[in-house]
């Protein structure tokens, strides 16, 4: 076997030699022409103006709706698979991403994590609220190193601003269904905009989803699944044109998730101060062994104005109003097994308002300048906190959404 790929390779090589000697001995071709190739630019909005990628002293990943689709991105969860420098985490109900390692790991009503989280540049401060799908997205900028010049103090690790498509005057529209055999998924995806008046462009997206779970329920669960989502999604925008030198947006949406897969877990190498009693049942990789029936559901939404208007041509001036609510209700088994020792039942809430003014120049000049207000103000708690020890709930004692 040894001397036939010794042989062969010998072959190779004199076949190689042989072509080589051949094509020196031709008379050389002309060359043919060069073709020019145009690479698409890339404008983003990284310094609230927009500009072209390569333009903006600073490191920034941008992807677009059509990658995110191609790679099947569909939450901010999944944003860390295709931005590197980015780590996507969940902590409890809360979103709290990394970049570069800088992270924050609060979760207290009124926390705030130290990457910015932007939607269509209205701040997303609550981390309950973090967690979305990403539908009718333009595209997803991540802004790498502290942006506190901008971004303020709740940037020093970065920025994530998202942004979604504007509503269009040429008609569109679009569908997109799923279904996945093994665990029964269904995916159900809508999104049309098009001209309601001479001025006015409006865009409605609606998405749905649900699944049977993919953990599988032992001791006093068997025959139970865990690990279900059942999430529903909408945004609208109005577009309104009203001149040459003004424009004015109206956005809406909302989302109602219900994903008990971050509470249904089981301990790290079935490590768990019960495992010496007999009656403990500790589950295994995706099990779940709780005496607790596990949820987490959050709801929440929010609309805004975002006016633009071009005074001149030394001055544009932008205003991007908002109010933002979002609840949550967590139920969990503290212990991880099917004794009943504890459980842990906690709603959170969190209502935002926030007003922002930018005053910019032109940017194509040798001076580039902007300046701006903004106000923010945020109301958060628990309204109530149960800790159970004996016997905890297997179903929910009370599934009413926070009171403020």
């Amino acid at each position: 076997m040894r001397s036939f790929r010794a042989q062969l390779f010998i072959g190779a090589a004199i076949t190689s030699l042989g072509v080589a000697g051949l094509a020196s001995a031709q008379t050389a071709a002309p060359a043919a022409p060069t073709e020019t190739i145009e690479l698409e630019e890339i404008v983003v909005t990284a310094q609230k103006r927009s500009e072209r990628l390569l333009d903006v002293p600073m490191s920034v990943s941008v992807t677009t709706g059509e990658q995110l689709l191609s790679a099947g991105i569909s939450s901010t969860g999944d944003l860390g698979q295709i931005s590197p420098g980015l780590v996507t985490v969940n902590n409890g109900l809360s979103f709290t991403p990394a970049v570069r390692g800088i992270s924050s790991v609060g979760t207290s009503p009124g926390d705030e994590t130290n990457v910015s989280l932007y939607l269509d540049d209205v701040y997303m401060g609550a981390p309950l609220a973090g967690l979305f799908d990403l539908k009718d997205i333009q595209r997803v900028e991540v802004l790498k190193g502290p942006q506190g010049t901008l971004f303020g103090r709740n940037a020093t690790g970065g920025a994530v601003r998202i942004v979604t498509l504007a509503p269009s005057f040429t008609p569109r529209a679009e569908v997109s269904a799923g279904y996945g055999f093994d665990f029964k998924e269904v995916k159900l995806g809508a999104y049309a905009t098009g001209a309601l008046a001479d001025n006015v462009a409006g865009s409605l997206n609606l998405y749905y989803t649900n699944n049977d779970g993919y953990i599988k329920g032992v001791a006093g669960n068997q025959g139970k699944r865990c690990g279900v989502n059942e999430t529903f999604s909408t945004r609208g925008k109005l577009l309104f044109n009203l001149g040459d030198d003004l424009d004015v947006t109206l956005a809406a949406d909302y989302s109602n998730r219900h994903d008990n897969a971050l509470f249904a877990l089981s301990p790290h190498n079935r490590q768990n101060g019960n495992r010496g009693n007999s009656a403990a049942v500790i589950a295994g990789p995706f099990e779940y062994a709780g005496g607790t029936q596990p949820i987490v559901d959050v709801e929440g939404g929010g609309g805004g104005i975002d006016a633009n208007w071009q005074a001149n041509d030394y001055l544009t001036v932008r205003s991007i109003s908002a109010y933002r609510t979002v609840d949550g209700y967590y139920q969990t088994d503290t212990d991880r097994t099917n004794l009943p020792i504890g459980a842990l039942v906690l709603p959170q809430y969190q209502d935002t308002f926030s007003q922002e003014f930018n005053f910019s120049g032109p940017g194509d000049d040798r001076l580039s300048w902007i300046a701006g207000l903004f106000y923010y103000h945020s109301k958060a708690g628990n309204p109530s906190f149960a800790s159970y020890s004996g016997m905890p709930p297997t179903a929910p004692s009370s599934r009413t959404i926070a009171t403020r």
